[in-house]
């Protein structure tokens, strides 16, 4: 599934020999050709990656061409877009919002809108499976125990300028107006939620090339369901656990 170009380009890098110009006519027209040799050794060069030289270069995905635009935001929704018209970027290159009347959200400015329209469609799919999402605390809950969720975007290191790699820019900390020179937001997002461990499904659910986060919604909030069940079980194993301690101690 290459061209011949990549192909001989290929070869070339490994010292195999390839055909020179006129031999497959040549061949074809019955005359006699000489095939040289493979070599018989041959050192497999290292891939070299070439780091980006801009936050542009960064963002490995480009964001859909549709509309993220919600018709009509729920109160949380327009106090995360506000609050993320605010807040300052982090060491990493994107603005961050914890706690508060917000959604925790970590996002570049591109993306705010896409991130905002994510979260909107998850809330509208809590509820037909049983969630609620407890707003002050960026949480779902089933009713009986509470799941913290956060949307995040990730980050990645590029190439700074040359006047950040001679040291005259700081390296900004996290009350800063503006990212740190070398990390930019990629575009990829994710949500992620509280860890629970042998919940037997994943905590965090990450877009790639082949899949967008649009199409994982539902198995995000399958996957919340999941983590909720077993968030409970655990705390009815330690409270069994605590009561037959509690009993075999001989209480009065």
């Amino acid at each position: 599934a290459i061209s011949d170009v990549g192909l001989k380009r290929r070869c070339s890098r490994l010292g195999v020999p390839t055909p020179p110009r006129g031999y497959w006519a040549k061949l074809e027209a019955g005359k006699t050709v000489t095939k040289p040799p493979l070599p018989e050794t041959w050192t497999v060069p290292k891939k070299v990656t070439r780091i980006p030289r801009s936050a542009e270069e960064v963002r490995k995905l480009g964001v859909p061409e549709r509309d993220y635009t919600v018709s009509k935001p729920l109160p949380i929704i327009r106090a995360t877009r506000q609050a993320l018209k605010r807040a300052s970027f982090g060491t990493y290159g994107v603005l961050e919002v914890w706690g508060g009347d917000s959604l925790r959200t970590k996002a570049s400015p591109a993306s705010i809108e896409r991130a905002l329209w994510l979260w909107s469609e998850l809330i509208s799919r809590l509820r037909p499976a049983g969630l609620h999402l407890v707003s002050d605390r960026s949480a779902v809950s089933d009713g009986i125990e509470t799941l913290f969720v956060e949307l995040k975007e990730m980050s990645s290191r590029y190439l700074p300028t040359e006047e950040a790699k001679s040291g005259q820019v700081r390296r900004l900390s996290y009350d800063s107006d503006r990212p740190s020179p070398g990390w930019a937001g990629t575009g990829v997002l994710l949500f992620r939620a509280e860890e629970i461990y042998d919940a037997g499904c994943p905590r965090q659910w990450r877009e790639n090339s082949l899949c967008r986060l649009e199409e994982r919604l539902d198995e995000v909030v399958a996957g919340l369901v999941v983590l909720l069940r077993r968030k409970h079980e655990r705390a009815v194993e330690l409270l069994e656990r605590h009561s037959y301690t509690w009993l075999t101690m001989g209480a009065p």
